[in-house]
Protein backbone atom coordinates (compact mmCIF):
# COMPACT_ATOMS: atom_id res chain seq x y z
CA UNK A 1 0.00 0.00 0.00
CA UNK A 2 2.21 3.16 -1.29
CA UNK A 3 -0.02 5.72 -1.10
CA UNK A 4 2.25 8.29 0.63
CA UNK A 5 5.05 10.39 -0.54
CA UNK A 6 7.42 8.79 2.29
CA UNK A 7 11.13 8.30 2.97
CA UNK A 8 11.23 4.65 4.00
CA UNK A 9 14.07 3.72 6.46
CA UNK A 10 16.02 1.13 4.46
CA UNK A 11 17.53 -1.71 6.76
CA UNK A 12 20.05 -3.23 4.49
CA UNK A 13 23.85 -2.02 5.07
CA UNK A 14 27.01 -2.32 3.64
CA UNK A 15 28.18 -4.44 6.37
CA UNK A 16 25.36 -6.91 6.30
CA UNK A 17 25.63 -7.06 2.52
CA UNK A 18 29.35 -7.87 2.64
CA UNK A 19 28.66 -10.78 4.71
CA UNK A 20 26.50 -12.54 2.53
CA UNK A 21 28.37 -11.49 -0.89
CA UNK A 22 31.90 -12.35 0.52
CA UNK A 23 31.35 -15.85 1.07
CA UNK A 24 29.84 -16.37 -2.32
CA UNK A 25 32.77 -14.55 -4.15
CA UNK A 26 35.23 -16.67 -2.16
CA UNK A 27 33.80 -19.90 -2.93
CA UNK A 28 34.35 -19.08 -6.71
CA UNK A 29 37.25 -20.83 -8.78
CA UNK A 30 39.53 -18.42 -10.75
CA UNK A 31 41.51 -19.56 -13.76
CA UNK A 32 44.23 -17.76 -15.43
CA UNK A 33 43.59 -16.52 -18.96
CA UNK A 34 44.65 -19.42 -21.02
CA UNK A 35 42.78 -21.84 -18.52
CA UNK A 36 40.05 -22.81 -20.94
CA UNK A 37 42.38 -23.24 -24.16
CA UNK A 38 44.62 -25.20 -21.95
CA UNK A 39 41.58 -27.21 -20.66
CA UNK A 40 40.66 -27.97 -24.42
CA UNK A 41 44.05 -29.04 -25.72
CA UNK A 42 44.46 -31.05 -22.10
CA UNK A 43 41.03 -32.52 -23.27
CA UNK A 44 42.00 -33.39 -26.75
CA UNK A 45 45.52 -35.12 -25.84
CA UNK A 46 44.05 -37.13 -23.52
CA UNK A 47 41.30 -38.99 -26.27
CA UNK A 48 37.78 -36.05 -24.73
CA UNK A 49 36.23 -34.23 -27.41
CA UNK A 50 37.01 -30.78 -27.12
CA UNK A 51 34.07 -27.95 -26.93
CA UNK A 52 33.28 -27.33 -30.71
CA UNK A 53 34.48 -23.70 -29.84
CA UNK A 54 36.64 -22.72 -27.21
CA UNK A 55 36.67 -19.32 -26.31
CA UNK A 56 40.07 -17.20 -26.03
CA UNK A 57 40.21 -15.49 -22.54
CA UNK A 58 41.78 -12.30 -22.46
CA UNK A 59 43.94 -11.48 -18.86
CA UNK A 60 43.19 -8.01 -17.03
CA UNK A 61 45.03 -7.70 -14.14
CA UNK A 62 47.04 -5.11 -11.61
CA UNK A 63 47.12 -3.84 -8.60
CA UNK A 64 45.15 -1.14 -6.25
CA UNK A 65 47.29 1.16 -4.08
CA UNK A 66 46.29 3.49 -1.52
CA UNK A 67 47.72 6.19 0.64
CA UNK A 68 51.33 5.95 0.49
CA UNK A 69 51.23 3.71 -2.22
CA UNK A 70 50.41 0.97 0.09
CA UNK A 71 48.47 -2.15 -1.24
CA UNK A 72 45.25 -2.24 -0.30
CA UNK A 73 43.99 -6.05 0.19
CA UNK A 74 39.95 -7.05 -0.12
CA UNK A 75 39.43 -4.85 -2.63
CA UNK A 76 36.62 -6.55 -4.98
CA UNK A 77 36.80 -5.88 -8.80
CA UNK A 78 34.25 -6.04 -11.03
CA UNK A 79 33.66 -6.27 -14.78
CA UNK A 80 30.92 -4.16 -16.90
CA UNK A 81 29.41 -4.49 -20.47
CA UNK A 82 26.98 -2.11 -21.99
CA UNK A 83 23.65 -4.39 -22.98
CA UNK A 84 21.02 -2.36 -24.28
CA UNK A 85 22.08 1.14 -23.27
CA UNK A 86 23.21 0.29 -20.02
CA UNK A 87 26.36 -0.98 -18.33
CA UNK A 88 25.98 -4.57 -16.25
CA UNK A 89 27.67 -6.64 -14.43
CA UNK A 90 29.42 -9.13 -17.07
CA UNK A 91 28.01 -12.83 -15.37
CA UNK A 92 31.16 -14.77 -15.52
CA UNK A 93 33.05 -16.15 -12.83
CA UNK A 94 36.62 -14.86 -13.75
CA UNK A 95 35.17 -11.55 -14.56
CA UNK A 96 35.54 -10.35 -10.63
CA UNK A 97 38.12 -10.71 -8.00
CA UNK A 98 39.41 -9.64 -4.84
CA UNK A 99 43.06 -8.16 -4.68
CA UNK A 100 45.49 -10.20 -1.90
CA UNK A 101 47.53 -9.18 1.20
CA UNK A 102 49.49 -7.28 -1.98
CA UNK A 103 46.59 -5.20 -3.60
CA UNK A 104 46.62 -7.39 -6.75
CA UNK A 105 44.02 -8.78 -8.48
CA UNK A 106 43.83 -11.35 -12.07
CA UNK A 107 40.69 -11.37 -14.11
CA UNK A 108 40.25 -13.25 -17.32
CA UNK A 109 37.62 -12.37 -20.20
CA UNK A 110 36.74 -12.70 -23.52
CA UNK A 111 38.07 -9.82 -26.26
CA UNK A 112 35.35 -7.23 -25.83
CA UNK A 113 34.30 -3.79 -24.66
CA UNK A 114 34.10 -3.37 -20.66
CA UNK A 115 34.48 -0.93 -17.88
CA UNK A 116 35.71 -1.88 -14.67
CA UNK A 117 34.86 -0.90 -11.35
CA UNK A 118 36.67 -0.72 -7.26
CA UNK A 119 35.24 -0.91 -4.06
CA UNK A 120 36.34 -0.84 -0.72
CA UNK A 121 33.15 -2.67 0.51
CA UNK A 122 34.93 -3.65 3.96
CA UNK A 123 37.21 -1.59 5.71
CA UNK A 124 35.45 1.70 4.13
CA UNK A 125 38.60 3.21 4.25
CA UNK A 126 38.49 4.39 0.51
CA UNK A 127 36.48 5.66 -1.58
CA UNK A 128 34.75 3.42 -4.62
CA UNK A 129 35.64 4.24 -8.41
CA UNK A 130 35.22 3.19 -11.87
CA UNK A 131 38.43 2.97 -13.89
CA UNK A 132 39.22 5.70 -14.63
CA UNK A 133 38.98 7.61 -11.32
CA UNK A 134 35.32 8.31 -12.01
CA UNK A 135 32.61 8.08 -9.41
CA UNK A 136 29.86 6.24 -11.91
CA UNK A 137 29.96 3.84 -14.28
CA UNK A 138 29.16 6.49 -16.94
CA UNK A 139 31.48 8.63 -16.68
CA UNK A 140 34.66 5.51 -16.74
CA UNK A 141 36.92 5.09 -19.24
CA UNK A 142 35.77 1.78 -21.49
CA UNK A 143 38.55 -0.53 -22.47
CA UNK A 144 38.73 -2.08 -25.56
CA UNK A 145 40.35 -6.28 -24.71
CA UNK A 146 42.05 -7.38 -27.53
CA UNK A 147 45.34 -8.51 -25.29
CA UNK A 148 46.14 -9.28 -21.97
CA UNK A 149 46.03 -5.77 -20.15
CA UNK A 150 47.63 -4.31 -16.99
CA UNK A 151 45.13 -1.69 -14.75
CA UNK A 152 46.56 -0.49 -11.52
CA UNK A 153 44.13 2.17 -9.47
CA UNK A 154 44.90 4.43 -6.68
CA UNK A 155 42.41 4.68 -4.30
CA UNK A 156 41.17 7.96 -2.65
CA UNK A 157 40.56 8.23 1.51
CA UNK A 158 37.10 8.03 1.80
CA UNK A 159 35.09 10.35 4.70
CA UNK A 160 33.56 9.23 7.53
CA UNK A 161 31.05 9.87 9.98
CA UNK A 162 31.25 8.06 13.53
CA UNK A 163 29.46 8.72 17.03
CA UNK A 164 28.29 6.81 20.25
CA UNK A 165 24.87 5.42 20.10
CA UNK A 166 23.56 5.28 23.85
CA UNK A 167 21.00 3.22 25.28
CA UNK A 168 18.47 2.46 28.05
CA UNK A 169 20.46 1.16 31.29
CA UNK A 170 20.59 -2.89 31.67
CA UNK A 171 20.89 -2.73 27.31
CA UNK A 172 23.45 -3.15 24.40
CA UNK A 173 23.76 -1.08 21.56
CA UNK A 174 25.32 -4.09 19.98
CA UNK A 175 23.30 -4.81 16.84
CA UNK A 176 22.25 -1.74 16.29
CA UNK A 177 22.36 -0.53 12.66
CA UNK A 178 23.66 3.31 11.71
CA UNK A 179 22.60 4.33 7.78
CA UNK A 180 23.86 6.67 6.09
CA UNK A 181 21.50 8.65 3.29
CA UNK A 182 22.71 10.71 0.46
CA UNK A 183 20.20 13.32 -1.03
CA UNK A 184 20.12 11.75 -4.76
CA UNK A 185 17.37 14.02 -6.57
CA UNK A 186 14.18 16.42 -6.27
CA UNK A 187 10.92 15.25 -7.82
CA UNK A 188 8.10 16.70 -7.82
CA UNK A 189 9.66 19.20 -4.96
CA UNK A 190 10.01 16.29 -2.86
CA UNK A 191 13.71 15.17 -2.28
CA UNK A 192 14.83 11.45 -2.47
CA UNK A 193 17.51 9.99 0.02
CA UNK A 194 19.31 7.42 -1.18
CA UNK A 195 21.26 4.75 1.17
CA UNK A 196 24.69 5.42 0.92
CA UNK A 197 27.12 3.26 3.85
CA UNK A 198 26.38 2.06 6.91
CA UNK A 199 27.76 -0.16 9.89
CA UNK A 200 27.09 -1.81 12.75
CA UNK A 201 27.59 -0.51 16.23
CA UNK A 202 30.06 -1.87 18.31
CA UNK A 203 29.52 -3.39 21.78
CA UNK A 204 31.10 -0.72 23.44
CA UNK A 205 28.36 1.52 21.63
CA UNK A 206 30.83 3.75 19.14
CA UNK A 207 30.05 3.05 15.66
CA UNK A 208 32.30 4.44 12.08
CA UNK A 209 30.64 4.73 8.69
CA UNK A 210 33.28 5.20 6.21
CA UNK A 211 33.08 4.84 2.11
CA UNK A 212 31.99 8.45 1.79
CA UNK A 213 32.58 10.85 -0.46
CA UNK A 214 32.30 15.00 0.75
CA UNK A 215 29.75 16.05 1.35
CA UNK A 216 26.61 16.58 3.10
CA UNK A 217 24.43 13.72 4.48
CA UNK A 218 21.80 12.13 6.87
CA UNK A 219 22.17 9.61 9.47
CA UNK A 220 19.64 7.05 10.70
CA UNK A 221 19.36 4.42 13.89
CA UNK A 222 17.68 1.03 13.60
CA UNK A 223 17.34 -1.96 15.75
CA UNK A 224 15.98 -4.12 13.49
CA UNK A 225 16.04 -7.48 15.21
CA UNK A 226 19.03 -8.73 12.74
CA UNK A 227 21.96 -9.71 14.24
CA UNK A 228 25.32 -7.99 13.05
CA UNK A 229 27.35 -10.53 10.82
CA UNK A 230 29.58 -13.03 12.30
CA UNK A 231 32.34 -15.47 10.98
CA UNK A 232 30.69 -18.12 9.19
CA UNK A 233 31.46 -20.72 11.93
CA UNK A 234 29.77 -19.52 14.02
CA UNK A 235 25.50 -19.88 14.25
CA UNK A 236 23.61 -16.16 14.32
CA UNK A 237 20.90 -15.29 16.80
CA UNK A 238 17.54 -15.38 14.83
CA UNK A 239 15.74 -12.41 14.26
CA UNK A 240 14.57 -10.65 17.09
CA UNK A 241 11.74 -8.27 18.47
CA UNK A 242 13.53 -4.21 17.91
CA UNK A 243 15.17 -3.57 21.27
CA UNK A 244 14.70 0.11 20.12
CA UNK A 245 13.23 2.66 19.03
CA UNK A 246 14.17 3.62 15.12
CA UNK A 247 15.17 7.59 15.10
CA UNK A 248 17.31 10.12 12.84
CA UNK A 249 19.86 12.55 13.62
CA UNK A 250 19.07 14.36 15.94
CA UNK A 251 15.92 12.80 17.73
CA UNK A 252 13.33 12.78 14.63
CA UNK A 253 11.45 9.79 13.35
CA UNK A 254 11.91 10.31 9.57
CA UNK A 255 15.03 11.33 7.08
CA UNK A 256 13.25 13.71 5.46
CA UNK A 257 13.22 15.76 8.84
CA UNK A 258 16.40 15.02 10.10
CA UNK A 259 19.85 17.31 10.63
CA UNK A 260 22.09 17.26 8.04
CA UNK A 261 25.69 16.13 8.51
CA UNK A 262 28.72 17.63 6.56
CA UNK A 263 31.69 15.47 5.92
CA UNK A 264 34.77 17.17 4.22
CA UNK A 265 37.41 15.03 1.85
CA UNK A 266 38.86 12.02 3.82
CA UNK A 267 37.77 13.69 6.96
CA UNK A 268 35.77 12.04 9.85
CA UNK A 269 32.91 14.12 11.24
CA UNK A 270 32.46 12.51 14.36
CA UNK A 271 30.20 13.10 17.63
CA UNK A 272 26.99 12.39 15.52
CA UNK A 273 25.63 10.81 18.62
CA UNK A 274 22.16 8.93 19.25
CA UNK A 275 20.39 8.36 22.77
CA UNK A 276 17.70 5.46 21.67
CA UNK A 277 14.85 4.92 23.61
CA UNK A 278 12.47 1.72 24.13
CA UNK A 279 9.82 1.00 21.42
CA UNK A 280 6.44 1.70 20.92
CA UNK A 281 3.98 -0.51 19.06
CA UNK A 282 0.64 0.48 17.60
CA UNK A 283 -1.90 -2.88 17.07
CA UNK A 284 -5.51 -3.87 16.34
CA UNK A 285 -7.76 -5.98 14.36
CA UNK A 286 -8.90 -5.36 10.47
CA UNK A 287 -12.30 -7.06 10.02
CA UNK A 288 -14.89 -7.24 7.24
CA UNK A 289 -18.69 -6.03 6.92
CA UNK A 290 -19.72 -9.10 8.64
CA UNK A 291 -16.82 -8.75 11.32
CA UNK A 292 -14.77 -11.53 10.08
CA UNK A 293 -10.95 -11.48 10.07
CA UNK A 294 -9.32 -9.89 7.15
CA UNK A 295 -6.04 -11.64 6.94
CA UNK A 296 -3.07 -10.15 4.73
CA UNK A 297 -4.56 -6.82 5.07
CA UNK A 298 -1.92 -3.81 5.19
CA UNK A 299 -1.64 -1.59 7.38
CA UNK A 300 0.47 1.65 7.74
CA UNK A 301 1.50 4.02 10.18
CA UNK A 302 2.99 7.32 9.08
CA UNK A 303 3.73 10.99 10.62
CA UNK A 304 3.53 14.46 9.05
CA UNK A 305 6.22 15.87 7.34
CA UNK A 306 6.98 19.30 5.27
CA UNK A 307 6.31 17.58 2.23
CA UNK A 308 3.36 15.66 3.40
CA UNK A 309 2.92 12.08 5.22
CA UNK A 310 5.81 10.17 5.62
CA UNK A 311 5.50 6.46 6.17
CA UNK A 312 7.29 4.85 9.62
CA UNK A 313 6.31 1.22 10.11
CA UNK A 314 4.41 -1.62 7.98
CA UNK A 315 2.76 -4.44 9.23
CA UNK A 316 0.40 -7.07 7.41
CA UNK A 317 -2.59 -8.77 9.46
CA UNK A 318 -2.52 -12.53 10.46
CA UNK A 319 -4.92 -14.66 10.13
CA UNK A 320 -6.98 -13.47 12.97
CA UNK A 321 -6.81 -10.27 11.43
CA UNK A 322 -4.25 -8.81 13.93
CA UNK A 323 -1.32 -6.51 13.48
CA UNK A 324 1.05 -5.03 15.17
CA UNK A 325 3.03 -1.94 13.94
CA UNK A 326 6.65 -2.26 15.97
CA UNK A 327 9.48 -0.01 16.69
CA UNK A 328 7.68 3.06 16.76
CA UNK A 329 8.98 6.31 18.66
CA UNK A 330 7.21 8.22 20.59
CA UNK A 331 5.33 10.85 18.14
CA UNK A 332 1.63 11.48 16.71
CA UNK A 333 0.74 8.97 13.71
CA UNK A 334 -2.03 8.62 11.63
CA UNK A 335 -2.71 4.49 10.51
CA UNK A 336 -4.04 3.12 7.04
CA UNK A 337 -5.89 0.05 6.20
CA UNK A 338 -6.31 -1.69 2.59
CA UNK A 339 -7.37 -4.97 1.27
CA UNK A 340 -7.42 -6.73 -2.23
CA UNK A 341 -10.20 -8.28 -2.58
CA UNK A 342 -9.84 -8.96 -6.46
CA UNK A 343 -7.74 -7.09 -9.26
CA UNK A 344 -10.39 -4.58 -10.06
CA UNK A 345 -11.66 -4.58 -5.80
CA UNK A 346 -9.46 -2.58 -2.91
CA UNK A 347 -11.13 -1.87 -0.31
CA UNK A 348 -8.98 1.43 2.16
CA UNK A 349 -9.81 3.32 5.14
CA UNK A 350 -7.74 5.58 7.25
CA UNK A 351 -8.30 5.29 11.13
CA UNK A 352 -10.65 6.31 12.59
CA UNK A 353 -13.33 5.26 9.14
CA UNK A 354 -12.03 8.12 7.54
CA UNK A 355 -12.00 8.14 3.64
CA UNK A 356 -8.04 9.46 3.71
CA UNK A 357 -5.21 9.74 5.35
CA UNK A 358 -5.70 13.94 5.52
CA UNK A 359 -9.15 13.23 7.10
CA UNK A 360 -7.85 10.39 9.83
CA UNK A 361 -7.75 10.84 13.53
CA UNK A 362 -4.00 11.30 15.27
CA UNK A 363 -3.00 8.47 17.43
CA UNK A 364 -0.78 9.80 19.97
CA UNK A 365 2.34 6.94 21.58
CA UNK A 366 4.41 7.87 24.12
CA UNK A 367 7.73 5.94 24.56
CA UNK A 368 7.36 2.35 25.37
CA UNK A 369 3.61 2.49 25.24
CA UNK A 370 2.00 -0.19 23.81
CA UNK A 371 -1.87 1.34 22.03
CA UNK A 372 -4.08 -1.16 20.61
CA UNK A 373 -7.77 -1.35 20.03
CA UNK A 374 -6.88 0.52 16.40
CA UNK A 375 -9.13 -1.25 14.45
CA UNK A 376 -10.70 -0.85 11.40
CA UNK A 377 -13.52 -2.56 9.37
CA UNK A 378 -13.45 -2.13 5.47
CA UNK A 379 -16.49 -2.31 3.63
CA UNK A 380 -16.93 -2.51 -0.10
CA UNK A 381 -17.56 0.95 -1.71
CA UNK A 382 -18.05 2.69 2.01
CA UNK A 383 -15.55 5.15 1.36
CA UNK A 384 -15.40 5.17 -2.49
CA UNK A 385 -15.74 8.43 -4.50
CA UNK A 386 -18.71 9.11 -6.28
CA UNK A 387 -19.06 7.71 -10.20
CA UNK A 388 -19.03 10.19 -12.57
CA UNK A 389 -21.54 11.30 -14.99
CA UNK A 390 -20.77 9.33 -18.50
CA UNK A 391 -22.54 10.67 -21.90
CA UNK A 392 -24.61 7.79 -23.55
CA UNK A 393 -25.62 10.18 -26.69
CA UNK A 394 -24.14 13.38 -27.88
CA UNK A 395 -25.42 16.52 -27.36
CA UNK A 396 -27.25 17.41 -30.72
CA UNK A 397 -28.16 20.73 -32.66
CA UNK A 398 -31.19 21.75 -34.46
CA UNK A 399 -31.92 24.57 -36.48
CA UNK A 400 -30.59 26.53 -39.70
CA UNK A 401 -27.23 27.40 -39.26
CA UNK A 402 -27.35 30.84 -40.77
CA UNK A 403 -27.19 34.23 -39.13
CA UNK A 404 -30.29 35.16 -37.37
CA UNK A 405 -31.97 31.56 -37.03
CA UNK A 406 -31.94 30.53 -33.64
CA UNK A 407 -30.30 27.18 -32.80
CA UNK A 408 -31.09 25.00 -30.33
CA UNK A 409 -28.55 22.11 -28.13
CA UNK A 410 -30.48 19.08 -26.46
CA UNK A 411 -28.23 18.08 -23.24
CA UNK A 412 -27.75 14.51 -24.71
CA UNK A 413 -28.48 11.57 -22.30
CA UNK A 414 -26.38 10.42 -19.49
CA UNK A 415 -26.58 7.36 -17.14
CA UNK A 416 -28.54 9.34 -14.57
CA UNK A 417 -32.18 9.88 -15.01
CA UNK A 418 -32.88 12.65 -17.66
CA UNK A 419 -35.11 14.33 -14.67
CA UNK A 420 -32.42 14.69 -12.61
CA UNK A 421 -29.88 15.93 -14.96
CA UNK A 422 -29.28 19.66 -15.23
CA UNK A 423 -26.64 21.24 -17.65
CA UNK A 424 -24.74 24.49 -18.42
CA UNK A 425 -23.94 25.25 -21.71
CA UNK A 426 -21.26 27.37 -23.27
CA UNK A 427 -21.66 27.97 -27.21
CA UNK A 428 -18.51 28.13 -28.83
CA UNK A 429 -17.51 29.50 -32.88
CA UNK A 430 -13.75 28.69 -34.11
CA UNK A 431 -12.06 31.47 -32.14
CA UNK A 432 -12.98 30.33 -28.95
CA UNK A 433 -16.04 30.89 -26.42
CA UNK A 434 -18.70 33.10 -27.07
CA UNK A 435 -19.51 35.55 -24.67
CA UNK A 436 -23.20 35.42 -23.07
CA UNK A 437 -23.88 32.61 -25.55
CA UNK A 438 -25.06 30.26 -21.89
CA UNK A 439 -28.35 28.77 -23.11
CA UNK A 440 -29.43 25.79 -24.66
CA UNK A 441 -30.69 28.29 -27.63
CA UNK A 442 -28.55 30.42 -29.78
CA UNK A 443 -28.93 32.88 -32.60
CA UNK A 444 -25.84 33.09 -34.60
CA UNK A 445 -24.72 37.10 -35.23
CA UNK A 446 -22.77 38.17 -38.29
CA UNK A 447 -19.79 37.55 -36.28
CA UNK A 448 -20.30 33.69 -36.24
CA UNK A 449 -21.01 34.18 -40.64
CA UNK A 450 -18.46 31.30 -41.81
CA UNK A 451 -17.53 29.52 -38.52
CA UNK A 452 -18.65 26.21 -37.30
CA UNK A 453 -20.34 26.14 -34.22
CA UNK A 454 -20.31 23.56 -31.09
CA UNK A 455 -21.61 23.14 -27.45
CA UNK A 456 -19.82 22.51 -24.64
CA UNK A 457 -22.43 20.45 -22.02
CA UNK A 458 -21.89 20.63 -18.48
CA UNK A 459 -24.02 18.13 -16.86
CA UNK A 460 -24.51 17.08 -12.96
CA UNK A 461 -26.64 14.99 -11.33
CA UNK A 462 -27.27 13.99 -7.66
CA UNK A 463 -24.86 11.08 -6.93
CA UNK A 464 -22.43 11.38 -9.30
CA UNK A 465 -19.36 13.60 -10.12
CA UNK A 466 -19.83 16.25 -13.08
CA UNK A 467 -18.87 15.75 -16.38
CA UNK A 468 -18.60 17.62 -19.43
CA UNK A 469 -19.44 16.33 -23.10
CA UNK A 470 -19.61 18.06 -26.77
CA UNK A 471 -22.44 18.45 -29.17
CA UNK A 472 -22.22 17.81 -32.65
CA UNK A 473 -20.80 20.18 -35.07
CA UNK A 474 -22.82 22.66 -37.12
CA UNK A 475 -21.79 24.97 -40.06
CA UNK A 476 -20.03 26.91 -41.59
CA UNK A 477 -22.95 29.89 -40.31
CA UNK A 478 -24.35 31.34 -43.54
CA UNK A 479 -25.93 34.93 -44.32
CA UNK A 480 -29.41 34.87 -43.87
CA UNK A 481 -32.18 35.09 -46.86
CA UNK A 482 -31.54 38.33 -48.88
CA UNK A 483 -34.92 40.54 -49.70
CA UNK A 484 -36.72 39.26 -52.16
CA UNK A 485 -37.15 42.20 -54.35
CA UNK A 486 -32.75 42.73 -54.49
CA UNK A 487 -30.63 39.35 -55.49
CA UNK A 488 -27.10 40.36 -53.77
CA UNK A 489 -25.12 37.52 -55.09
CA UNK A 490 -23.88 34.69 -52.86
CA UNK A 491 -21.25 35.53 -50.21
CA UNK A 492 -18.29 33.13 -50.71
CA UNK A 493 -18.25 30.08 -48.90
CA UNK A 494 -15.27 30.13 -46.82
CA UNK A 495 -14.56 26.40 -45.03
CA UNK A 496 -13.27 26.86 -41.15
CA UNK A 497 -11.07 25.11 -39.77
CA UNK A 498 -11.90 22.05 -38.51
CA UNK A 499 -13.00 22.59 -34.63
CA UNK A 500 -10.70 20.14 -32.58
CA UNK A 501 -12.61 18.93 -29.52
CA UNK A 502 -11.73 19.46 -25.98
CA UNK A 503 -9.28 17.27 -25.13
CA UNK A 504 -10.35 14.08 -23.01
CA UNK A 505 -10.40 14.59 -19.38
CA UNK A 506 -7.60 12.63 -17.38
CA UNK A 507 -7.41 12.44 -13.57
CA UNK A 508 -6.28 9.26 -11.50
CA UNK A 509 -8.01 7.99 -7.98
CA UNK A 510 -6.79 9.25 -4.35
CA UNK A 511 -6.10 5.48 -3.75
CA UNK A 512 -3.83 4.64 -6.77
CA UNK A 513 -1.21 2.59 -5.03
CA UNK A 514 1.59 0.16 -4.35
CA UNK A 515 0.65 -3.22 -2.19
CA UNK A 516 3.83 -5.56 -0.68
CA UNK A 517 6.59 -5.35 2.04
CA UNK A 518 9.44 -3.37 0.67
CA UNK A 519 11.66 -5.78 1.32
CA UNK A 520 14.07 -8.19 -1.13
CA UNK A 521 12.05 -11.15 -2.11
CA UNK A 522 8.33 -9.55 -2.17
CA UNK A 523 6.41 -8.64 -5.04
CA UNK A 524 5.02 -5.25 -5.11
CA UNK A 525 1.90 -4.78 -7.29
CA UNK A 526 0.14 -1.59 -8.57
CA UNK A 527 -3.40 -1.19 -7.45
CA UNK A 528 -6.59 1.64 -8.44
CA UNK A 529 -4.49 2.95 -11.35
CA UNK A 530 -6.64 2.99 -13.53
CA UNK A 531 -7.69 6.61 -14.80
CA UNK A 532 -11.17 7.73 -14.40
CA UNK A 533 -11.43 9.72 -18.02
CA UNK A 534 -13.93 11.39 -20.15
CA UNK A 535 -13.92 8.78 -22.99
CA UNK A 536 -13.92 5.04 -22.90
CA UNK A 537 -11.02 4.43 -25.19
CA UNK A 538 -7.85 4.63 -22.80
CA UNK A 539 -4.32 3.35 -22.36
CA UNK A 540 -1.11 2.61 -19.39
CA UNK A 541 2.04 2.68 -19.83
CA UNK A 542 3.88 1.53 -16.44
CA UNK A 543 7.69 1.95 -15.39
CA UNK A 544 9.19 1.34 -12.12
CA UNK A 545 12.04 2.97 -11.36
CA UNK A 546 15.04 2.61 -8.90
CA UNK A 547 16.00 6.44 -7.91
CA UNK A 548 16.15 8.00 -11.08
CA UNK A 549 17.29 5.05 -13.00
CA UNK A 550 14.83 2.93 -15.00
CA UNK A 551 14.32 -0.64 -14.08
CA UNK A 552 14.62 -2.48 -16.54
CA UNK A 553 11.77 -4.85 -18.10
CA UNK A 554 9.84 -3.35 -15.17
CA UNK A 555 6.70 -2.55 -17.45
CA UNK A 556 3.81 -4.69 -15.77
CA UNK A 557 1.61 -3.86 -12.37
CA UNK A 558 3.59 -5.64 -10.75
CA UNK A 559 7.38 -5.79 -9.50
CA UNK A 560 9.28 -8.37 -8.01
CA UNK A 561 11.80 -7.12 -5.62
CA UNK A 562 14.83 -8.67 -5.88
CA UNK A 563 18.69 -8.34 -4.23
CA UNK A 564 19.86 -5.52 -6.67
CA UNK A 565 16.80 -3.35 -5.54
CA UNK A 566 17.94 -3.92 -2.36
CA UNK A 567 18.41 0.31 -0.54
CA UNK A 568 17.20 1.73 -3.72
CA UNK A 569 14.26 3.89 -3.16
CA UNK A 570 11.30 2.26 -5.77
CA UNK A 571 9.03 4.66 -7.59
CA UNK A 572 6.39 3.72 -10.20
CA UNK A 573 5.28 5.91 -13.23
CA UNK A 574 1.73 5.56 -14.72
CA UNK A 575 0.81 7.41 -17.77
CA UNK A 576 -3.00 7.13 -19.04
CA UNK A 577 -3.64 8.04 -22.47
CA UNK A 578 -7.19 8.74 -24.51
CA UNK A 579 -6.40 10.32 -28.02
CA UNK A 580 -3.43 12.89 -28.06
CA UNK A 581 -3.95 13.72 -24.37
CA UNK A 582 -2.05 11.88 -21.51
CA UNK A 583 -1.73 12.49 -17.74
CA UNK A 584 0.86 10.83 -15.88
CA UNK A 585 1.21 10.18 -12.03
CA UNK A 586 4.29 9.05 -10.00
CA UNK A 587 3.66 6.84 -6.72
CA UNK A 588 6.74 6.61 -4.28
CA UNK A 589 6.90 3.19 -2.79
CA UNK A 590 10.50 4.05 -0.42
CA UNK A 591 13.51 2.01 -0.34
CA UNK A 592 13.72 -1.61 -0.09
CA UNK A 593 15.01 -3.28 2.77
Amino acid sequence: MARLRSGYRTASLRGAAIHSSESLVNSRLRRPAGALLAAAVATSVFGIVPAAHAVELWTVSGTVTGLAAAPVDRVYVSTLQEVDGEWDYVDLESASGITDVDGDYSLALPPGDYRFEFQDYESGHYLGEYYDDAPTVEQADTVVLDGDRDIDVALTPASHVAGTVSVPAGQSASGVQVSVYAATETVDGDTWWRFASGAWVEPDGSYDVGGLPAGTYRVGYEDSGFPPPRPAHQVAPPFNEPRFASEYYRDQLTVQAAQDVTVGTGATTGGINATLALPSSVSGTVTDVSNAPIAGADVRASVHGADGWDSIAYATTDASGHYTLKGLGAGTYRVEFGHEVSDTQYLYEAWNNKADIDEADDIVVSEDQDVSAIDAKLVAGEHDPLPFLEGVTIPQISGTPQVGSTLTVTKGTWNAPDSEITAAYQWWNDEGPIAGANASTYVPTATDLGKSLVVIVDASAPGYQDRTNMSTVVGPIVAAPAPPVVTPPAPPVVTPPVVTPPAPVISFSKKIDVAGALKVGSTLKLKSFKALVSRASVSYKIQWFAGAKKIKKATKSKLKVTRDLKGKKISVKVTATSGATSKTVKVKVGTIR
